[in-house]
């Protein structure tokens, strides 16, 4: 059989629409929008009209690195600019809720960083305030346009693999070291007690989500600390996810792995074929195709984080808003994302396994799971 013929054509690059020069303005210029954000959307030739942050060194850097010529250190002066028709939210989920709501009465389409929420009564909130004002809203989940994991939905979509019925996210690295010694500006987050169910669960409960097309139905998480770590809650995690139809995910999580053996790996196994890969390395073997491995080695944009990640999520919201569309990861399609991880939270909490259907009803009767 040759390989050149029968080789499966993957989708996973972002397309661009009739309208790609909304007016954006920024919210919080921390690591992420400054060292990914504002890069990407200059890979991408996004507009980028106003910044905004307390911090004014922090503004006075960004405005002569970039040339934004208009910063501000409230937020509520850069909605008045009619230029800015979209506001990429890029503060973290603590104190988010009364911004993301100001913006929407503004009239302003979002997009928000991950994680959407740590309640989801709180994103509930943020959604129905873009809901009623008739804005978009969607949520920076960039990892769907990781270009293995969307090449993995592309081959998913076409059939290759029949039903995905088992998936394994192995996920392993340092963070706790990188993140408290290499990297002072990101050391608040070694102290919360739930960094790798939130942070990190806001990105793989997503994509598992984005591949399979189904929520889950229950979800059970175990984590412990390796000795000597830095990080006040446990960086090494296991998840095991039942969806319906019988599927199964597992997650297996270290980041606190002091070995130099790191790695970003998955597995989705269907009925008929299997897909793996990581980053931009895909691999496909199908029945349908024959006895054969199928490899890509995708292409990627050069620059920090993968930038066309965060040109995919913005520059969707903005065919979002053209086409009279929902995001792909619009607000209310993602608090389902909130729910899972959220569910990983109370799991630990009750040692036992729970539905994200529990999650409302027990925030509604004990108060918010993370803080």
């Amino acid at each position: 059989m040759s390989e050149q013929v029968n080789k499966p054509k993957v989708d996973y690059r972002f397309q661009k629409g009739a309208k790609m020069d909304y007016g954006i303005g920024i919210i919080g210029m921390g690591w992420v929008a400054s060292n990914y954000h504002l890069p990407a959307y200059r890979a991408g030739n996004f507009n980028v009209v106003a910044i905004c942050d307390i911090d004014e060194e922090v503004l006075e850097t960004a405005q002569k690195k970039w040339g934004i010529e208009k910063v501000f250190t409230d937020y509520k002066e850069m909605l008045e600019l009619k230029e800015v028709e979209i506001v990429d939210v890029a503060i973290r989920t603590f104190g988010r809720v009364p911004i993301v709501v100001d913006c929407a009465k503004a009239g302003k389409h979002l997009l928000v960083q991950k994680p959407f929420a740590r309640s989801y009564h709180d994103g509930l909130a943020m959604v129905e305030a873009a809901e009623e004002a008739g804005v978009k809203l969607g949520v920076n989940s960039h990892y769907r346009w990781i270009p293995a994991f969307r090449g993995a939905r592309s081959l998913i979509e076409q059939g290759y693999i029949g039903l995905p019925y088992y998936i394994i996210d192995e996920m392993s690295g340092n963070q706790d070291d990188a993140y408290y010694h290499a990297m002072p500006e990101r050391r608040w987050n070694a102290y919360l007690d739930d960094f790798m169910q939130i942070e990190w669960g806001a990105h793989h409960f997503d994509f598992v989500r984005f591949w399979t097309g189904m929520e889950p139905t229950t979800v059970f998480c175990s984590g412990t600390r390796r000795p000597g770590q830095n990080f006040k809650g446990e960086m090494i995690v296991s998840y095991i996810l039942e969806f319906p139809r019988g599927v199964h995910a597992a997650f297996l999580w270290n980041m606190a792995n002091k070995f130099p053996d790191g790695r970003f790996d998955f597995r989705i196994e269907g009925t008929d074929g299997v897909i793996k890969g990581g980053g931009t390395h895909l691999e496909l073997y199908s029945q349908k195709l024959g006895d054969e491995w199928f490899k890509w080695d995708l292409e990627t944009m050069p620059g920090p984080g993968l930038p066309e990640t965060y040109i995919g999520t913005m520059g969707d919201l903005m065919n979002a808003i053209t086409e009279n569309r929902e995001h792909i990861s619009s607000g209310r399609d993602n608090l389902n994302t909130v729910k899972a991880y959220l569910a990983g939270v109370l799991s630990e909490k009750l040692r036992r396994p729970v539905s994200p259907e529990e999650v409302p009803t027990y925030e509604q009767k004990y108060g918010i799971l993370s803080v």
